[in-house]
């Protein structure tokens, strides 16, 4: 499906159940709006979950998590690993930050692929934020 429509594929690699930076990853970024937008039409996302409560996952991608996992070589998680759009060629590997947001995040996603920013208006800008001019402080006492 990714290569029909010429999307990167991003691999998501999770503890949802116990990682902490999981948990601050999917709340700050993939649950928001602004990433849901994004990814929609600009990527394909696939989540490799790695819970302690095995029950989380179906039975028929165990198998298939541990061998992507292994390919690989995901050592710790969060691990996001950019694709290209038929899967053969690693783009890049990414991580989980304290301050990332969906803007941040795609633009790594961005980065690797070498999409273009989105066009549409119902997706995430990514210019910067406005900057305040600066005020000097002085005090005469």
């Amino acid at each position: 499906m990714a290569a029909e429509k010429k999307l990167p594929i991003l691999l998501n690699f999770s503890g949802s159940d116990w990682c902490g930076w999981c948990k601050l990853m999917e709340k700050n970024v993939f649950s928001e709006p602004k990433w849901k937008d994004y990814a929609k039409d600009n990527l394909m996302m696939v989540v490799l979950d790695f819970p302690k409560n095995t029950k989380l996952v179906p039975e028929k991608f165990v198998k298939r998590n541990d061998e992507l996992k292994a390919k690989y070589e995901v050592e710790g998680f969060p691990t996001f690993i950019v694709l290209d759009d038929d899967a053969s060629t690693v783009l890049g590997q990414l991580g989980a930050g304290q301050d990332t947001t969906p803007e941040s995040f795609a633009a790594e996603v961005r980065r690797f692929s070498g999409t273009a920013p989105p066009k549409s208006p119902s997706t995430p800008k990514l210019s910067a934020p406005p900057t305040r001019p600066r005020t000097s402080r002085s005090s005469t006492r």
